[in-house]
C-alpha cells in the first residue's frame, strides 16, 4: 500500500472510531452524558499526526454532531476537535513520556472547553449563559485526557506493538 493510501486509511478508521465512540459509548450524567469520543480525538493526534489526526478527529466529531442533530455546532466542533488532535500531537512530540502524554491531552482538552465556551458566547448568542456548559465540558475533558493516556498505554503494550517506542516509530513512519 502506498504511503498516502495508508495515511488516508488510518485517518478514515480513526474518524469512524471517533464517531462511534462519541455517538454510541455514553455514560449518563446530570444534564447530559459523558462520551468517549474525545479519548479517540486525542489518540488520533498521537497516532496519525497533525494533519491526518486532526482531519480524523474533526470529521469524526462533526459527523457525530450531524447525526445527533447538533448541526449548529458542526463548524465549531470541526475546528475545536482538529485543534485538540494537533495539540496532542505536538505536545507529545516535545515531551515523549507519560507526563508528555497526559500534559498534551490536558492542554488539548483545555482548548476544547475554551473553544466551546467562546463559540457559545460569541456565535450562539448565549453570552454568560455559555458558562453553564463549562463544568460539564471540564468533566468531559478530564475523562478524556485520562482515558486517552490509559488507552494509549494499553495499546502500546499490545504484543504486536511491543512498547510505546515501537508505536512512536510506526507513527513517525506514517507521518
Amino acid at each position: 500500500m502506498r504511503k498516502n493510501s495508508r495515511k488516508i486509511v488510518i485517518a478514515a478508521l480513526l474518524a469512524a472510531m471517533v464517531t462511534a465512540a462519541t455517538y454510541v459509548i455514553k455514560i449518563p450524567f446530570v444534564g447530559g452524558y459523558i462520551n468517549f469520543g474525545d479519548i479517540l480525538v486525542i489518540i488520533s493526534g498521537w497516532i496519525a499526526g497533525p494533519v491526518y489526526g486532526a482531519l480524523a478527529a474533526a470529521i469524526g466529531s462533526a459527523l457525530c454532531d450531524v447525526m445527533a442533530g447538533y448541526v449548529a455546532y458542526v463548524p465549531a466542533t470541526f475546528i475545536i476537535k482538529g485543534l485538540v488532535a494537533v495539540t496532542a500531537f505536538y505536545g507529545y512530540r516535545k515531551i515523549r513520556n507519560i507526563f508528555g502524554m497526559i500534559f498534551s491531552a490536558f492542554v488539548g482538552e483545555v482548548l476544547m472547553v475554551a473553544g466551546y465556551f467562546l463559540f457559545e458566547a460569541l456565535f450562539m448568542g448565549l453570552g454568560w449563559g455559555a458558562l453553564v456548559s463549562v463544568p460539564y465540558n471540564c468533566i468531559q475533558g478530564s475523562v478524556s485526557f485520562v482515558g486517552a493516556a490509559v488507552l494509549f498505554c494499553a495499546i502500546s503494550k499490545n504484543k504486536y506493538l511491543k512498547n510505546e517506542a515501537e508505536v512512536l516509530k510506526k507513527v513517525d513512519k506514517v507521518n
